[in-house]
């Protein structure tokens, strides 16, 4: 996911990976180049998201990939829709995200 202007080039502010359940991915995620969230919202899914842990920490991988030192935040969660585990994500956050947004 890349930052603001979002073009080829920019810094990114995010990494993450997911992992869904069988017939998923399939059901609720019908255009794989565009944000989990954005086909959620276009399906007009209710989910709930049950968070595991919300982690600060640094990393040197992560240095490379956005561009800046750490600490980084990062969060793990399971997405939930009619009650069953849609999917696992895990999001961390560049710290340079926040510096942007103030």
């Amino acid at each position: 996911v890349a930052g603001a202007g979002g073009g080829p080039g920019a810094t990114p502010w995010m990494y993450g990976a997911s992992w869904w359940s069988p017939g998923a991915l399939e059901a609720h995620h019908p255009n794989p180049n565009a944000p989990i969230g954005t086909n959620i919202a276009e399906a007009r899914l209710e989910v709930f998201r049950e968070f595991h842990q919300v982690i600060c920490g640094t990393n040197p991988h992560l240095e490379a990939h956005f561009g800046c030192e750490g600490p980084f935040w990062a969060r793990h969660y399971t997405v939930y829709h009619d009650g069953h585990p849609m999917c696992v994500i895990y999001d961390v956050f560049s710290s340079r995200m926040f510096e942007e947004a103030e």
